[in-house]
């Protein structure tokens, strides 16, 4: 079991580190992870985007008004300029609808009645289901 002296010493090292860590110009906004291809630690409102379009004037200047407020979704950065970011990103959804696209056109193949009707019907082999995307405020 830690002695009496053990836990002094970690709280020292702790309020040491601490201090030294914001002295130097270390910020806490900056230890939170982020996974770039969800939504950042600190994302708290977001705005649909326009498929893989850049943002209107219109959701830029709201965007800019959630920056503001709330900060960047990544790191809380509220100053500097700001875009629209994707989430998930324009990649990531690409990658998703080929390979969605190529299931869907193995699954038609092997069945090549099904696959005649849906294409009468005007199902293409591309037409598939997408993740939807969201702009959220990055600096």
């Amino acid at each position: 079991p830690p002695s009496d002296t053990h836990a002094k010493q970690l709280l020292v090292d702790v309020l040491l580190g601490t201090v030294a860590f914001k002295l130097t110009g270390g910020s806490f906004r900056t230890l939170m992870p982020s996974d770039l291809i969800k939504p950042g630690a600190l994302a708290n409102q977001s705005i649909p985007a326009a498929g893989m379009q850049y943002a209107t004037d219109e959701k830029r200047r709201e965007l800019i008004r959630m920056f503001r407020r709330d900060g960047c979704h990544h790191c809380g950065k509220t100053m500097g300029p700001v875009v629209g970011d994707h989430m998930p990103p324009n990649k990531h959804v690409v990658q998703k609808a080929e390979a969605l696209a190529t299931q869907l056109v193995e699954r038609m193949t092997r069945v090549g009645a099904v696959r005649r009707a849906m294409l009468v019907a005007g199902v293409r082999p591309d037409a598939v289901i997408v993740p939807r995307q969201r702009y959220y405020p990055q600096c």
